[in-house]
């Protein structure tokens, strides 16, 4: 798509923009995960209310996304998917109040297998987690029992959910991904899942809401490079812990709204999710799914260039450009 030596004209709020002293070719924006798989490009999207079973799934995988990883699910608990539990602030913000799926692993892995075959270039992941309190010997096994499950299910990546509250009793459960103990042994019984080859990564998502996530980082890095045999990251960051007061919808309350705690994504938590992947830039040798916030493609492109490590004369010999909502990265020559 070179178009050396002319003026390039492109539309912008329906008028001619003549854009001056440019060659356009389009930038490959190939993707390797891990070394086992290659994607068409670098955006997938992580477990959430989007990713809720096989319509929502393929949706995404429809409109060009690269890979989903279904929401998070376990086996063998109640779950409770609250009324309502989705909340709207403002065009480009949203937040839910439900933590997980209330469908099943066995659900989820038959999802799996239906995305697979009919989506073999992108990458169809899942994601769980397990309890963090009780016996050591007890919570090692909830976690094991539940990533085998989806490695033997055949899903191609795990994402391991370390930074939603897991306790919910006051206990350590509730502060994962904010304890450096916590996380790094939580990071080692995953690690040490029988089941568990080279050829599913796990990516352990963390936290923003925490004073350094660089410290918490690191260690859990230093777990990770005690398994050269196995493929581990870390997703950086999530939703943000937030109140939403909205109108209730129980009947017969003399106080006409609710104060709901919620997982706050979109726009307002892009900032957060900035930071603490600019927080990481000293972090080196460990692959980092940037996370929370990107609603167009400025903002996915920030993201990249965060995570490059490039410089800022680099970061110039790039434009983006939406057409359509589609994203299109160029690479640009220096103007003439």
């Amino acid at each position: 798509m070179e178009n050396k030596g002319q003026q390039k004209s492109s539309r912008e709020h329906g008028h001619e923009v003549q854009l001056q002293g440019y060659d356009f070719t389009p930038a490959d924006l190939k993707t390797q995960v891990f070394k086992t798989k290659v994607l068409p490009n670098p955006f997938v999207l992580s477990a959430s209310p989007l990713t809720d079973g096989y319509h929502e799934c393929k949706k995404a995988l429809d409109a060009g996304w690269a890979g989903v990883i279904l929401k998070t699910a376990f086996d063998g608990i109640p779950i409770h998917i609250p009324n309502h539990y989705m909340s709207r602030m403002g065009n480009e913000s949203h937040a839910n109040c439900d933590n997980v799926s209330g469908r099943s692993l066995d659900q989820v892995i038959a999802d799996i297998t239906k995305l697979k075959a009919e989506y073999p270039d992108r990458l169809i992941a899942g994601s769980t987690g397990g309890p963090v309190f009780g016996e050591d010997s007890f919570c090692k096994n909830g976690w094991q029992k539940n990533i085998g499950k989806l490695c033997t299910g055949g899903a191609e990546l795990v994402e391991l959910s370390l930074s939603c509250p897991q306790g919910g009793d006051s206990s350590e459960g509730s502060i994962a991904a904010q304890s450096v103990a916590q996380s790094c042994k939580i990071v080692r019984w995953a690690l040490e899942t029988p089941e568990l080859t080279k050829k599913v990564p796990l990516l352990f998502k963390m936290t923003a809401a925490c004073t350094s996530v660089e410290t918490i980082i690191k260690a859990v890095q230093k777990v990770i490079e005690e398994y050269p045999e196995k493929n581990a990251g870390i997703t950086m960051a999530n939703s943000f812990p937030a109140v939403d007061i909205k109108q209730t919808v129980r009947p017969n309350r003399a106080y006409p709204y609710d104060a709901i705690v919620v997982g706050l994504g979109g726009a307002h938590v892009l900032p957060i999710s900035n930071l603490s992947l600019t927080s990481l830039f000293n972090v080196q040798n460990l692959q980092i799914s940037g996370n929370g916030g990107v609603v167009d493609n400025k903002s996915a492109a920030d993201f990249q260039i965060i995570q490059q490590k490039v410089d800022h004369n680099e970061v110039k010999k790039y434009i983006i450009i939406d057409i359509n909502n589609n994203i299109i990265i160029y690479r640009k020559n220096e103007i003439k």
